[in-house]
């Protein structure tokens, strides 16, 4: 017979009897993410825009002549409360266009007084004289017209930048041919008729320029400024043809590649024992079957080798390393570089610290910040970066796990953007619109506007990506348009391609050490502190060929209280 001794059930813990998950967990491959950051967008922009190689640096638009120069808006400065619109500004108007005496613009500019309007204010009424000229410096200002049947109607707004009564100028006595009335709250700077024909007295340049403006010949043109082209249509028996040619500016615009740059370091030490590849691949090399040198594996993003150099004194290296593509942290400097394409406008980030007690330079996700030096001229000294990740990585075991999404309820109502918002912007950009562009709040507000009036857009497919869409257009995401303190943002509305003369990227490809198009990271060498340098560029600029490409709805509102 077989005696068996019962299990030992004292206080002394049982011995396991299979290996515990710590320990598998320690010898197992962890599988690792490429980096992740916050800061990378979808980069819509870059997406959506055809790319034009401007291989000699730089891109000439041709245009015909236009007779409507500048912008048609003044910008103005101001010392607290006080604003002065810049004198130079003063151009916009018509009859000061080309007029280059900046003493006596100055001296017009000082002459215009400031003043505020309270909404459902009138400011000028039609039908009675005319007698000052009106710049918008801040607010919306109705325009109101007789409509068809003889009411009132709102023919445009104006708002920050534009205003009305400059063809007071030219005249003794005149009438306002529209009624304008705030809408908002406005600051308005205002120059009486009788201080300009002051000023026009005492000034022989000004008196002689606005004297050949209304003597001078007016150019023919068409609806968009542009000179005219004389075209015999719908006659008949054989009349005499006119001659015709098409006019083109003189001094068309060109548009320069814009560069940003970063010098991106890495320690040789990381570089020689760790090995890690956040992007790019490296052939590893062995001997083959009759001693020539193989290619064993192709290490790509997330992988590494040199791992057994951390558990020995001394090691030396079984194989033969050699990149095939940049490679060394890369990933997220180029990345970075690829955000600064999303934007028309040239940009550099300032980062504000505690001078007391300094703290560490990031974005607005708190990661480490990745210093890159855009648009920049000349041989500035550029800024020495690297990429700095998490000391101890966040790692996920497989379990079952049940996740909520939760969203805060809003409180207030949203005032604009509304579909009617939208439908004016379309009807500015109407000749094969591309996308709208708008800050992810922005869009949002939109969506809640539509649900309040019980209206569901549709989403459309771009790219496998269900989208939202106004009209058929699709609403696309940008965190770049800026979204002030006080809760308004503006909407873009874009129309992209040569052949459909709208906007259009830059960039030139085949440059030297080219890692994307458009994209070179250059071996600088190595410091006296090991480490390696390399200088990262990206090359890009973009171009508006006719001023109607882009529409802009501006001043939208995203959280008025109701």
């Amino acid at each position: 017979m077989t005696v068996t001794d019962p299990l030992n059930t004292g206080d002394a813990e049982a011995s396991p009897l299979s290996l515990s998950t710590a320990a598998a967990r320690n010898l197992a491959t962890t599988t690792k993410s490429v980096p992740q950051m916050q800061g990378i967008t979808s980069r819509w922009l870059l997406r959506m825009l055809p790319w034009v190689q401007a291989s000699g640096g730089a891109y000439r638009v041709n245009r015909r002549l236009s007779y409507t120069l500048g912008d048609g808006r003044v910008t103005f400065t101001n010392t607290g409360a006080d604003i002065r619109v810049i004198p130079q500004e003063l151009r916009e108007l018509p009859l000061l266009r080309g007029f280059d005496d900046d003493t006596v613009l100055a001296a017009l500019a000082d002459r215009f007084g400031q003043g505020g309007l309270e909404p459902g204010q009138v400011i000028a009424t039609a039908g009675q004289p005319a007698d000052q000229v009106v710049l918008i410096a801040h607010g919306k200002i109705n325009k109101i017209g007789t409509g068809e049947y003889g009411d009132d109607t709102v023919l445009g707004v104006l708002a920050d930048g534009e205003y009305f009564g400059a063809h007071i100028l030219g005249r003794e006595t005149t009438t306002w041919n529209h009624t304008y009335k705030a809408v908002t709250p406005c600051t308005v700077l205002s120059l009486r008729q009788q201080s300009f024909h002051d000023m026009n007295g005492s000034s022989e340049a000004l008196r002689e320029h606005i004297r050949s403006a209304l003597s001078g010949p007016k150019g023919a043109h068409n609806v968009h400024g542009e000179a005219d082209i004389e075209v015999a249509s719908g006659h008949s028996g054989e009349p005499t043809l006119a001659g015709t040619y098409v006019d083109y500016e003189l001094a068309p615009r060109e548009y320069e590649l814009s560069v940003a740059q970063t010098v991106l370091r890495v320690h040789s030490r990381v570089a020689d024992l760790y090995n890690l590849i956040a992007h790019g691949k490296i052939n590893k090399i062995g001997t083959g079957e009759y001693g020539d040198d193989t290619v064993l594996k192709v290490l790509a993003d997330g992988e590494f080798f040199g791992a057994h150099a951390l558990a020995a004194d001394q090691a030396i290296w079984n194989h033969t390393y050699k990149a095939v593509t940049p490679c060394i942290a890369l990933t997220l400097s180029t990345r970075a570089l690829q955000e600064v394409n999303n934007q028309f406008e040239r940009l550099r980030t300032h980062i504000a610290n505690n001078r007391d007690n300094p703290a560490p330079a990031q974005n607005k996700h708190g990661e480490a910040a990745i210093e890159v030096a855009s648009g920049h001229s000349g041989e500035p000294t550029l800024a020495g970066t690297y990429v700095d990740y998490e000391l101890a990585p966040r790692e996920y075991e497989l379990s079952v796990a049940q996740t909520v999404l939760r969203v805060h309820s809003r409180v207030a109502d949203t005032g604009p953007p509304t579909p009617d918002d939208l439908d004016e912007l379309l009807a500015l950009v109407w000749k094969d619109p591309g996308f709208f562009l708008a800050h992810p709040r922005t869009i949002a507000a939109f969506g809640q506007e539509c649900s309040k009036r019980g209206i569901y857009p549709q989403s459309v497919d771009l790219g496998g990506h269900q989208v939202p869409a106004w009209r058929g257009v699709p609403i696309l995401p940008c965190n770049k348009l800026h979204v002030s303190d006080t809760r308004t943002s503006s909407i873009l509305l874009v129309r992209t391609g040569e052949e459909n003369q709208g906007v259009v990227g830059l960039h030139q490809t085949g440059i030297p050490d080219e890692y994307r198009p458009g994209l070179s990271v250059r071996f600088m060498g190595i410091n006296d502190q090991a480490v390696i340098s390399y200088l990262v560029s990206a090359y890009y600029s973009a171009a508006i060929l006719v001023p109607d490409a882009i529409g802009v709805l501006e001043h939208v509102e995203l959280g008025r209280e109701s």
